[in-house]
């Protein structure tokens, strides 16, 4: 099982939830994501988890803001430990990304 969905399941997440899907935006001709101005460079590190039951509520999201600057916000049900966890196991998957 992945560790994120058994972390989901213990703090009463719904299992079904996971990262946000972008949206194709014809003006800029890729997908995004809507940080609501929180993150202002594109990478490959910049993720939103949400919930299937309601898609529209971000209960963490990550991204740059900096070359080497980061921007993280976060929600009930997650700690400060855990969004910090799961943001920090972003940069280990994708290192050779970039």
């Amino acid at each position: 099982m992945c560790p994120l969905r058994a972390m989901y399941r213990r703090i009463g997440v719904s299992a079904q939830g996971g990262f946000a899907p972008p949206k194709w935006n014809e003006q800029v001709g890729a997908f995004v994501l809507n940080f609501n101005k929180r993150v202002t460079q594109a990478s490959v590190k910049n993720f939103q988890l949400t919930t299937s039951d309601d898609p529209d509520t971000v209960f963490l999201q990550f991204g740059r803001v900096g070359k080497d600057v980061f921007n993280m916000d976060f929600k009930f049900p997650f700690s400060p430990f855990q969004a910090f966890a799961i943001c920090l196991s972003s940069f280990d998957y994708k290192l050779c990304c970039e």
